[in-house]
């Protein structure tokens, strides 16, 4: 940020400046009124820049308008720093493809003339906009970036800056202690910087730990922490962590009326920053506190607001990028044509010079010369008619395939929306399934609809991946079975039991018309250790194995539990879960078998699947 300097006004200032300028060279009183106004321009976005929470449509505005005058005067260190500005208001305001651009022409530019601060605040923010857009290898390598530059520079708050975001990054991709690394060493350069914004991004970054690690009370410590450290500042949107986090913790301890008082405390907060993609979320927790503390009216409210939301963003997204890859094409296409065009007049021109001279030579010999000649000109003709047939064919050709590659991409467009739909609407259900489960007092009555939640959020899952993922056309089952287990025990109604997964997964990719039965039976045979395996145990271990073998897939799921009883007559189980788990055994042409030694483990051999495109590629 640049600081602002007065400007002097007395008369007697005024005077000696006028004076001044008329004893200077004209080319001297130039460069001073270059000088000047590139000074004047750069209080000018910094104004801008302050207005970002604000007011963020008039900054944007009065980013555009600065953004204009450094091209046309050429100042390129003040337009890359406006374009930074302006990528970053537009990240907050959730339009990661404008912001992305705005970034990456900033960071060209200042790459290019080693504007080394510009450039580290340029990398932390579109680090921190693929990180919304959920690419974490993209953004942990800019943060990475911009860390180097602040310590060649010796800049201590933007090391610590990006120290946090590198930490934030290691959460998402499950690797806590390089988090916790990163976290403590940005505490201590922000406490010896006595920096309050800092430590309470910090603290509510640790307190995130706790919460994954289930320990709510130390993570409300936290929280409270960096509430205490943001009370002597004025950032609106930084307010919105620690009241969402606390939320979120009162939610998990089932203290339900703090969790909404501090939920819509975020939501407030969300809404002043326009802060749209933090918005839905304070959404989503007023959803989950007000289906808890039983007001099932104003839970659904909300539950709407945060779906219409969560589309709303990212379908401005998808469809800005289908518009863009749109323009390209059509640009290609056409420049195409003209390049083809331009080929084939020069090729008749060509030709057209041949025959002329060919005429003129004709004219100078004798009959049998014109006879030879005649007969040569036949043959050309013959050969360039073939090659126009030729040339016709190939640009039918091409055109029809350039057609059915833009039918395939729309399709898969459309496909990959309808998994997308799909997976909203699968959620909407489980959501009205946990909201009717609260309603109920008997206990059978709400196991079977928590059954039916994770059958149904199984199916969710799928559609999720299938949408988030390259291919349509099928997934991962390692990834797959993975976030099944992980889901179903976050739903599963005993909080007092410790679930630990062991994973053997071969990197196998099944089409869905596969993965949807065996993920069902996983979900039936989990959902059955969790309830019944460990009766008088608080921790237990759920093995999942799966592989290919001899043209087979071979599946195994086993607890270290008390054991199935009877498990030699599951096959004429009246069970609607093992109803179920034979059905699906049917569908796949699986044989299956159930021991019970050392806990259950259930096996299968499945002969009837399908790989995806991918896998076959």
């Amino acid at each position: 940020m640049v600081n602002f300097t007065g400007m002097r006004s007395r008369k007697s200032t005024v005077i000696q400046a006028v004076k001044l300028f008329q004893k200077l060279p004209l080319f001297l009183v130039l460069c001073l009124f270059s000088i000047n106004t590139a000074h004047a321009q750069n209080l000018s976005i910094d104004e801008a820049w302050a207005l970002k929470e604000e007011n963020p449509e008039k900054a944007i505005d009065a980013l555009k308008i600065s953004l204009a005058a450094f091209k046309k005067s050429g100042h390129r260190k003040m337009e890359a720093k406006t374009l930074s500005y302006l990528g970053t208001i537009e990240d907050i305001q959730g339009n990661s493809v404008e912001a992305i651009d705005y970034l990456l022409k900033a960071i060209k530019i200042q790459e290019k003339n080693h504007y080394l601060k510009d450039l580290s605040f340029s990398y932390n923010n579109i680090g921190i906009a693929h990180f919304y857009q959920f690419n974490y290898e993209t953004a942990l390598m800019y943060y990475k970036k911009s860390l180097a530059i602040d310590k060649t520079r010796k800049d201590l708050k933007g090391e610590a800056g990006a120290l946090i975001n590198i930490g934030l990054i290691y959460t998402y991709i499950d690797s806590l202690p390089s988090a916790i690394k990163n976290y403590q060493d940005a505490l201590k350069i922000y406490t010896q910087l006595n920096d309050s914004l800092g430590l309470a991004s910090t603290l509510n970054n640790l307190a995130k730990i706790e919460m994954g690690d289930k320990d709510y009370k130390t993570a409300i410590e936290y929280y409270n922490q960096a509430l205490a450290y943001l009370e002597t500042t004025n950032s609106i949107e930084a307010k919105f962590t620690p009241y969402y986090g606390l939320a979120n913790a009162y939610l998990q301890l089932n203290e339900n009326t703090k969790a909404i008082s501090y939920a819509i405390q975020a939501v407030e907060f969300a809404k002043k920053a326009n802060a749209r993609e933090r918005l839905q979320y304070g959404y989503e927790i007023l959803s989950e506190a007000y289906a808890k503390s039983g007001n099932e009216s104003l839970a659904y409210i909300h539950l709407r607001k945060y779906a219409d939301l969560r589309d709303s963003l990212i379908n401005e997204d998808r469809t800005s990028r289908i518009a863009e890859m749109q323009t390209k094409y059509e640009s290609e296409k056409k420049d195409k044509r003209i390049v083809e065009v331009e080929l084939k007049n020069q090729q008749e021109k060509s030709l057209r010079i041949q025959r002329e001279k060919e005429a003129l030579e004709r004219q100078k010999i004798f009959n049998y010369v014109l006879i030879s000649l005649f007969a040569l000109l036949i043959i050309l003709i013959i050969i360039v008619y073939a090659y126009r047939i030729k040339q016709r064919n190939n640009r039918l050709l091409h055109e029809r395939n350039a057609a059915i590659q833009e039918n395939l991409t729309q399709k898969e467009t459309m496909i990959g929306e309808i998994h997308h739909r799909v997976k909203n609407n699968l959620q909407l259900i489980t959501s009205i399934l946990d909201l009717q489960a609260r309603s109920l007092e008997d206990k059978e009555a709400i196991k079977a609809i928590n059954d039916s939640q994770h059958r149904v959020q199984t199916m969710a899952i799928i559609h999720q991946k299938l949408y988030q993922q390259d291919t349509i056309y099928g997934i991962s089952m390692r990834e797959y079975l993975g976030s099944i287990s992980e889901a179903i025990v976050n739903s599963s109604l005993d909080r007092t039991k410790k679930i630990e997964f062991q994973f053997n997964i071969d990197d196998i990719h099944l089409h869905i018309d596969s993965s949807i039965p065996i993920g069902l039976i996983l979900t039936e045979i989990i959902t059955n250790s969790i309830k019944y395996a460990f009766p008088e145990i608080a921790k237990g271990t759920i093995t999942i194995t799966l592989s290919e073998k001899n043209g087979a897939l071979h599946l195994t799921v086993a607890d270290n539990g008390v054991g199935m009883q009877n498990a030699t007559t599951t096959s004429n189980s009246t069970s609607f879960g093992l109803k179920m788990i034979k059905s699906l055994a049917r569908q796949l042409k699986a044989e299956w078998n159930v021991t019970t030694e050392n806990g259950t483990k259930f096996e299968f051999i499945i002969t009837n699947y399908k790989r995806s495109e991918e896998s076959k590629n």
